[in-house]
């Protein structure tokens, strides 16, 4: 056999073996039995109809401290809004699949209020707050806990 060819046959076998080991090794890793977990998402969690209450009234209060803070200091404006994600995190999955148009409200609400607050909007921030505060009133009359 020509050096050629045991060369063109070695970077063959090579080639063959580096693929299968890395195969193997993607298997083991994606495989691994439960060695990666993964957390149900927020949306997907159940809260009990005391802590929604509880949480959406916590969250009402704060939109409207962002709402009268959004116009004249937008730093604790900003603080404010990262307290509400939290909060939610742990009753929108019950919202949701209680009321997925309050759901959406709110979802839409918080997003505006974060604009709001990031720009120093305080009219924004006070339809922003106006509407959690609406939505929280109609959500509880359907679910009051």
């Amino acid at each position: 056999m020509s050096r050629v060819v045991r060369a063109l046959l070695l970077v063959m076998g090579i080639s063959l073996l580096t693929a299968a080991c890395s195969s193997d090794s993607k298997k083991t890793e994606t495989s691994g039995g439960g060695a990666l977990s993964t957390a149900p998402a927020p949306e997907e969690l159940r809260a009990s109809a005391a802590d929604v209450v509880t949480g959406l009234k916590q969250i009402d209060s704060t939109a409207k401290q962002i709402a009268s803070t959004a116009g004249t200091d937008k730093t604790k404006a900003k603080e404010l809004v990262g307290e509400i994600e939290p909060v939610w995190e742990t009753i929108e999955g019950t919202v949701k699949a209680n009321d997925p148009d309050s759901y959406i409200a709110f979802e839409d609400a918080f997003a505006l209020l974060e604009t709001a607050a990031d720009d120093g909007d305080a009219t924004k921030a006070q339809q922003a707050a106006g509407s959690v505060s609406s939505t929280v009133t109609a959500y509880l009359a359907k679910y009051p806990g």
